[in-house]
This record gives C-alpha cells, sequence and structure tokens, in this order.
C-alpha cells in the first residue's frame, strides 16, 4: 500500500540582509547578503514510505544544503536624480 505514510517534513528558511550606503552627495553602494537555507536543517529526499521494504522511512538522498551570496553593488548618480 504505498502512499499510506507522509515523509518526513521540510524546514527551509531563506534569508535576505541589505544595506543601502552614501559615500558622498553622488556615490552611493547597497552591500547584501543572501543566505538560502539558512539554518542548514537536512531535507531528506526519496524517502521510502512503503511499509514491507526492508529500507522503510530511510532517506535515499539530500536536497541542497545551505547556499550564500555576498553581494557590493556601487552606484554613481547624477544631481538630476536627487
Amino acid at each position: 500500500m504505498p502512499g499510506i505514510v507522509r515523509g518526513p517534513g521540510q524546514e527551509n528558511w531563506d534569508i535576505a540582509f541589505g544595506k543601502d550606503i552614501s559615500m558622498g552627495e553622488r556615490l552611493h553602494a547597497e552591500i547584501r547578503a543572501d543566505m538560502f537555507n539558512a539554518f542548514n536543517h537536512t531535507q531528506w529526499t526519496g524517502v521510502d514510505t512503503t511499509i514491507r521494504h526492508p529500507v522503510f522511512s530511510l532517506g535515499k538522498s539530500q536536497a541542497d544544503e545551505r547556499d550564500a551570496l555576498f553581494n557590493l553593488q556601487p552606484r554613481l548618480c547624477s544631481k538630476s536624480q536627487f
């Protein structure tokens, strides 16, 4: 009877932090950090949910682990943009 047992749940947190910085009248920058699966919880995929199998309830593989992106974007603005 496949499908009568649920596999483990997923807990996936994506977080982003950003800051705009002014360095004078015309020079600005944005600093940004993005983290996907920020707390690095294991995400089991391919769990065997067939009760009669000897590997019942065991995870066969894992989803992607934590990924982080860091970005610094300088901007030069003209006076007409203010």
